[in-house]
């Protein structure tokens, strides 16, 4: 074989080569559809152009933490979604890709999220894996955001049932955050009324039944359930007030909700027979829509 035909080889193998886009897992290489939004598109070239890590955000929301939970037995299939007898890397979740996202609100009088209000409309990794999962009753974002203490800040957690697909570098998130906020509440006094089951009460605009008065079922303590058929969100605190004129403070223990009805159990560790209630409700509780579009890879910052 002369030279010219071992340099023909050569350029014919460099082609070949070039070719190919190795996933890690044997597959051949995925591409973004087209009908991704610019963002999305541009982040896949930016990704292998530039290894620099950075925390992407659009406007006041930002990739927090990233996780990707795997089996670690031996020989399990990282992209299976069994979760039957498989031990995962992470402990505390089925979840196998999790991204915490923070959310700055200047206004600050953060509450929560509304669920109803709020979507993910994309959640996919750089390859084109489709991340989101098919059904989710309780809304995009997994329940009990973490609110920082001057109400500025929340943490709130993207999941996903599978991971992304071998070779990926990045994912990529989009939606709507429908955040609850309030300034402003006001302090209501009832009258005193007997604390015992089927008992009613108006005040600060609701209507409550007792529904159970006993033993409170977490700890030692007497326990007292209201029963409304208006969304108790902005309620700030429950309280008592003894024939003594002794306040009560009420913990709450469980919350339950569904049918138009919503339930909230309430600890204390006396529970007289007769009793004022005490309530403070939000006043000015409102719902500020916040849209984000971000990317995250190892490099989180």
């Amino acid at each position: 074989m002369n030279t010219r035909t071992l340099v023909l080889l050569g350029a014919l193998l460099i082609i070949a080569t070039a070719g190919v886009v190795s996933l890690g897992d044997g597959s051949s290489d995925q591409t973004l559809p087209k009908t991704l939004s610019p963002l999305k598109r541009g982040a896949q070239a930016a990704t292998k152009a530039s290894a620099q890590p950075i925390r992407s955000a659009t406007g006041p929301v930002s990739v927090a933490g990233l996780m990707i939970n795997t089996p670690v037995h031996t020989g399990a299939d990282p992209s299976s979604d069994d979760t039957f007898g498989v031990e995962l890397a992470f402990f505390g979740t089925f979840d196998r890709t999790r991204l915490a996202l923070e959310l700055r609100h200047e206004d600050g009088g953060i509450l929560g999220i509304d669920s109803d209000a709020s979507e993910l409309a994309a959640f996919r990794d750089d390859r084109g894996t489709n991340l989101l999962k098919e059904d989710d009753a309780f809304g995009p974002f997994e329940m009990m955001p973490r609110i920082s203490e001057d109400g500025h800040y929340l943490v709130f957690t993207i999941a996903s049932d599978k991971v992304p697909v071998g070779g990926a570098a990045r994912v990529f998130a989009e939606g709507v955050c429908a955040v609850q906020t309030a300034h402003r509440s006001e302090v209501f006094t009832s009258d005193e009324i007997a604390l015992a089951k089927d008992a009613r009460v108006s005040l600060g605009g609701f209507d409550f039944k007792i529904s159970d008065v006993g033993d409170s079922n977490w700890n030692g303590e007497k326990s007292i359930t209201l029963e409304t058929k208006k969304d108790t969100v902005p309620i700030v605190r429950y309280a008592l007030i003894d024939p003594s004129g002794a306040e009560i403070e009420l913990s709450e223990s469980m919350s339950m909700s569904g049918m138009g009805t919503w339930q909230q159990s309430l600890d204390a560790a006396t529970m007289p027979e007769r009793a004022k209630l005490v309530l403070e409700v939000w006043q000015d509780l409102d719902t500020v829509e916040i849209p984000f579009q971000v990317e995250a890879g190892i490099g989180l910052r």
